[in-house]
């Protein structure tokens, strides 16, 4: 994790860049779905890095929750008294809106830096997220907050988090598609368009295994999964940019997802035992705020 991050700089840009840009690419872009099969791969992911069954009631937080891939989905099961769907974008939040209004699932949009949560302590029953933290000015304060919000016993379940070697390999691979995109757009006199950010405003961190203990040290029942190699690496440096420049409806799309799959075939049959933990690219966590009789 880096140090001496300005604040201001970060939530600011991400604001900018999710409003700007995310808001409207990021479903078509990470082939996001709302249907019963897509639900029940999450939910099975949930539930594999909590190392048990999610519970069934209550009310769910979802931080960071972009365009409601989580929030939407978990909504849509009818099975939590609430679903609150917090992110710093709001331009995002509506499209979650819509997603979830599409499927007939409520969810409660909070528009919020996250700096800290705005909700009491002790509220929530379960409290998700997918690949926010590196987005974080700190993730280790924010770790804080999810174990004030949580009741006492309840769980936490963070996924798609990058390791620090996975972003060095992801980012990398990406150079090429990036001069090429560069290339095409200075061909065809089509700029992209300009705001103020820097890359590294955005995707701030990256972890390694002493990163990972100290984010989860003051939880009970913590498990940490660090999986991926070839999948990752050719989703985020290949697939999801080619995926932003063809029809959804395109056989193309269907060829993509096909490709995505055999290559998760290969991680998890042999790949995941050869590479070392840390040396994988994805980093997962999970844990619960010990009980208060602990």
């Amino acid at each position: 994790m880096k140090k001496n991050i300005n604040a201001t700089t970060v939530l600011d840009t991400n604001r900018r860049f999710h409003d700007e840009v995310e808001a409207g690419q990021y479903d078509n872009r990470m082939g996001v779905k709302f249907d019963a099969a897509s639900r029940q791969q999450m939910i099975g992911e949930l539930e594999k890095v909590a190392g048990c069954p999610l519970p069934r009631e209550g009310i769910v937080l979802d931080v960071a929750a972009g365009t409601g891939n989580l929030s939407v989905n978990l909504a849509a099961t009818g099975w939590f008294r609430r679903v609150i769907a917090v992110d710093i974008s709001r331009n995002s939040l509506e499209v979650a809106r819509k997603n979830a209004h599409e499927i007939n699932a409520r969810i409660t949009p909070l528009c919020s830096d996250m700096q800290p949560l705005p909700l009491k302590d002790n509220t929530i029953d379960l409290i998700v997220g997918c690949a926010f933290l590196h987005h974080l000015p700190d993730p280790v304060q924010f770790m804080k907050e999810i174990y004030r919000v949580l009741k006492p016993g309840c769980p936490f379940i963070i996924v798609g988090e990058p390791t620090h070697i996975g972003a060095m390999i992801i980012n990398g691979a990406k150079t090429p598609l990036v001069f090429l995109n560069t290339l095409k757009r200075w061909i065809t006199h089509r700029p992209e368009k300009s705001i103020p950010w820097k890359h590294h405003h955005i995707d701030v961190h990256c972890f390694t295994k002493k990163d990972t203990h100290l984010l989860v040290e003051s939880f009970s029942a913590v498990r940490i999964i660090t999986e991926g190699f070839f999948e990752p690496i050719i989703s985020q440096s290949f697939l999801v940019p080619i995926r932003t420049q063809i029809n959804p409806q395109s056989w193309l799309h269907s060829f993509f997802q096909k490709l995505s799959f055999l290559s998760k075939k290969i991680d998890s049959s042999f790949l995941g035992s050869l590479i070392p933990g840390f040396c994988r690219t994805t980093l997962k966590l999970s844990g619960k705020k010990p009980s208060s009789f602990t």
